[in-house]
């Protein structure tokens, strides 16, 4: 999902992608990106100031990690990671709201088997 959301972002003049925050910036992707953004730590993610951080890890308690971290940060964060966001829904809220910051996750719900 994330490498879908970075193209898109990427190929959109309205958006400047100022960082990704990866686990290993030197694995070959699949998506056209200059090795430039990507980093591992998220200090260097933080010192760009983004406006919004979208967490797209397919892990719930680094995106949960990811999550406080970027809101402490000062960043606005929208994440579909049912996981990370079920950890402390009402917590994130807080701290959005301690920060000034805005929490998105609509695209985290309504998800069903059949």
């Amino acid at each position: 999902m994330g490498g879908g959301v970075l193209a898109r972002l990427l190929n959109d003049p309205r958006y400047d992608v100022v960082g990704v925050l990866v686990r290993n910036p030197k694995k070959v992707r699949d998506v056209a990106c200059p090795q430039s953004l990507f980093t591992a730590d998220p200090a260097v993610l933080w010192a760009k100031k983004p406006d919004i951080v979208l967490e797209a890890l397919s892990e719930g308690e680094a995106g949960h990690a990811v999550i406080r971290a970027a809101l402490e940060a000062g960043c606005d964060v929208a994440s579909a990671n049912k996981q990370a966001v079920s950890r402390d829904p009402g917590g994130l809220q807080d701290l959005a709201k301690a920060k000034g910051r805005r929490i998105f996750w609509s695209a985290s719900v309504g998800g069903a088997r059949r």
